[in-house]
């Protein structure tokens, strides 16, 4: 097997050789702008505390930068914000619950959340100081950690433990029992848990930290507020690895910490450790990543995809011969090749299909332009549709012996060499998916969650933009959705104007967009949300905000939302001026006024009519310097497709042309259908997994037969009430 780097189709080296970062001097490092959230627990290295600087060479890396403030922590900023949320609203103890991956940061966030309930100097924006006793050393002080596979998770192990830890006694504020793996216990010992719970006082926190969530006892769960804990975006990952190594001297290449990123998956700790194992072997290369973590074989993957680029059978042969390993493993790596290029190459998601894989970068770029050039395309999304073609070659195969492994790869050669040829076009392609004839064509539409919700309307360069049919279509839209997935409605309305400190247009949609900002993270307890839906418009008074709010039920909700509207003030823009109106008797029709009042400056009258808004609460609109819609986080374009995962796009009235059930309140009723369906959908996926985890062909085969089952319209989900559309 050659372990040569690989060549591009004239001969020469694919790349020239990495550069090697020194750090005599510390080379900048460069931001990543490109990441627009982070979703980890790793230490923010301009915070560190004394304590953690000072820590000698021969600590691992994995302790010497374990965070030990909120400050020192990058990313998880809902983790981190509920947290100093609860630490600022009094030194209570509450009972959580840390879901993530091994090496994601539970531990590290519970023992924090410890801190902050004793620390003797808690910061103003609620982090615990870092230095004083318990801050250095808080097992000493109240933080007892039961390790649940290796203590055992009986009610006859958890239960004395519980007692003991209980009754000690207390030279500490708030004491922490914080159970690691949490659901490995057994039923008897969370009927043990569930009572110490129970009778516990608000000095006595009850953690428990498990990378499977859903394992966890459903009377357990609902007494724990959840906070997730997930992997670091590969960008992220490299600057972090970037910043350690330059902070440890140690020698490296961009594209070796890319690699080893993408093997470790994003998770701190195993970063931390993997660029300690590959430093032991010297500078951070990629010659030294492949030999820490055995990446070599992948050489002959990447001049088998070469070859079949090519449609050199010859050069496909000698690249599989070269390569080490058995057959089956050959194929699972092909195939995993095959989808890694599909999806962050073609369709630029960052998807993991297979770590080792996924990390090798040497040549990837290559074989998609060897492919594109032989194909006489223009641009690479125009591979998509061939792509397609190669991947369906796998599904449905089962592969049990070497010779029909190899058979198989014949054919596939075969198919990349001369099958491509008369390939459909991307337009032909989508317009291929499945529909059913049960439902009249114009309701049933190949549609998805980015369907329903996109469109902003013509925007002109000059920034002078009205109120559209597009942007009516997406307000009405997303009031639907928030009923639909999430089961709440509008509860309040404001109309929102700069103060006088707003000497600009500029200024003045600056002051408005950070209001909505500002009220949409407003939550008047822990774990909930606000949504907001935001039209701007112009009067002869100036710029204005029409803005529907939803906002958690609270004793006197309104009056402290009025109290918050009249302290809010922008250090640059200043106070706004607003009138507020809340909910009456009729919650549904509340909701679907303050909807149809947003759109009332659409100066398409007809479309008005139709959707109900009365004529005299229209208005005359104004240009605007930006778009003239806002979306608060969970009404995102990213947040909605989040949510209409496993093929469940929302329904649309509008979209329909159903006018007489806008405002009927039907999204009640869809609601309960919707989440019984998505879970149904969840265990189904989950098990399928789980029965078929050591074949990844035959489980990829398995969930696209899946996924295509479910590829309807919307109408044509089973549920337990009928639509506008069954009887037309």
């Amino acid at each position: 097997m050659s372990s040569s780097p690989a060549k591009n189709a004239g001969g020469e080296r694919a790349s020239d050789p990495e550069p090697i970062m020194s750090l005599t001097p510390v080379t900048p490092v460069t931001p990543v702008t490109s990441i627009t959230s982070v979703t980890s627990v790793i230490p923010d290295l301009n915070h560190m505390s004394c304590e953690t600087n000072s820590t000698s060479p021969g600590v691992a890396l994995a302790k010497k930068y374990a965070p030990r403030t909120f400050e020192e922590v990058r990313g998880q900023r809902e983790a981190v914000r509920l947290l100093r949320q609860l630490a600022l609203r009094g030194k209570r103890a509450r009972n959580l619950l840390f879901a993530g991956a091994f090496g994601s940061g539970k531990s590290t966030l519970a023992r924090l959340t410890h801190m902050s309930l004793n620390c003797r100097h808690l910061t103003p924006e609620g982090s615990p100081c870092g230095v004083c006793d318990c801050c250095r050393d808080p097992r000493t002080f109240g933080y007892f950690e039961y390790d649940v596979p290796l203590r055992g998770g009986s009610s006859e192990e958890v239960g004395p433990w519980v007692q003991a830890v209980n009754s000690a006694p207390a030279d500490h504020h708030a004491r922490t029992l914080f159970f690691d793996e949490a659901h490995a216990l057994e039923a008897s010992a969370v009927d043990v848990l569930l009572t110490a719970i129970d009778r516990g006082s608000d000095r006595v926190s009850f953690c428990f930290a498990t990378t499977e969530p859903d394992a966890l006892k459903l009377p357990l769960h609902s007494r724990l507020i959840r906070l997730d804990v997930n992997a670091l975006a590969l960008a992220e990952a490299v600057q972090f690895m970037e910043e350690i190594a330059q902070r440890e001297g140690i020698p490296y290449s961009i594209a070796a910490l890319k690699t080893l990123c993408t093997i470790k998956q994003g998770h701190p700790r195993d970063l931390l450790i993997g660029l300690e194992h590959v430093a032991s072997l010297g500078p951070v290369t990629i010659e030294n990543v492949k030999s820490a973590f055995g990446l070599e074989p992948l050489s002959c993957l990447v001049e088998y995809f070469f070859a079949l680029a090519d449609a050199d059978v010859r050069g496909q042969l000698l690249a599989l011969e070269r390569w080490q390993d058995d057959m089956k493993a050959k194929v699972q790596s092909i195939y995993s090749y095959l989808a890694s290029l599909y999806y962050r190459d073609l369709r630029g998601r960052d998807v993991i299909i297979d770590p080792v894989v996924d990390s090798f970068e040497d040549g990837r770029a290559t074989v998609i332009e060897k492919f594109r050039l032989r194909l006489g395309l223009e641009g690479r999304r125009e591979l998509i549709p061939y792509w397609d073609k190669l991947i369906s070659h796998w599904a449905g195969r089962e592969l049990r012996t070497d010779p029909e492994r190899w058979l198989s790869l014949a054919s596939f050669g075969e198919l990349a060499g001369n099958g491509l040829k008369h390939c459909r076009t991307q337009d032909e392609h989508r317009s291929a998916i499945i529909t059913d004839g049960s439902v009249p064509s114009r309701v049933v539409r190949p549609c998805g969650a980015s369907e329903i919700v996109n469109g902003e309307g013509s925007r002109t360069p000059n920034g002078i933009n009205f109120l559209e049919p597009a942007d009516v279509r997406k307000v009405m839209n997303l009031a639907s959705f928030l009923i639909q997935h999430y089961d709440v409605l509008i509860n309040a309305g404001l109309t929102v104007r700069p103060g006088p400190a707003a000497k600009s247009d500029s200024d003045g949609m600056g002051a408005l967009k950070a209001f909505c900002w500002d009220l949409g993270q407003r939550a008047p307890r822990a774990h909930e949300v606000v949504d907001v839906i935001a039209v701007f418009d112009r009067d002869e008074d100036g710029l204005l905000a029409h803005v529907a709010v939803r906002v958690p039920a609270i004793p006197d909700w309104a009056g402290e939302l009025n109290q918050w509207c009249n302290d809010w003030q922008h250090e640059r823009f200043g106070p706004v001026t607003f009138d507020l109106s809340s909910s009456g008797a009729d919650p549904v029709r509340f909701h679907w006024d303050q909807i149809r009042n947003l759109c009332a400056g659409l100066a398409i009258h007809d479309l008005l009519d139709k959707l109900g808004v009365p004529r005299r609460g229209r208005r005359p609109s104004g240009p605007v310097p930006t778009a003239p819609t806002w979306f608060s986080e969970r009404l995102s374009d990213d947040a909605v497709a989040q949510a209409c995962q496993l093929e469940m796009a929302p329904l649309s009235a509008f979209d329909d042309e159903a006018w007489d059930w806008i405002g009927k309140g039907w999204e009640t009723k869809e609601h309960v259908d919707r989440v019984k369906t998505i879970a149904k959908r969840q265990q189904d996926v989950e098990e399928l997994r789980r029965i078929w985890h050591a074949d990844l062909c035959e489980q990829d085969r398995r969930l696209n037969a899946l996924v295509a089952e479910w590829r309807v319209a919307p109408q044509n989900r089973r549920r337990r009430w009928h639509g506008w559309w069954v009887n037309r």
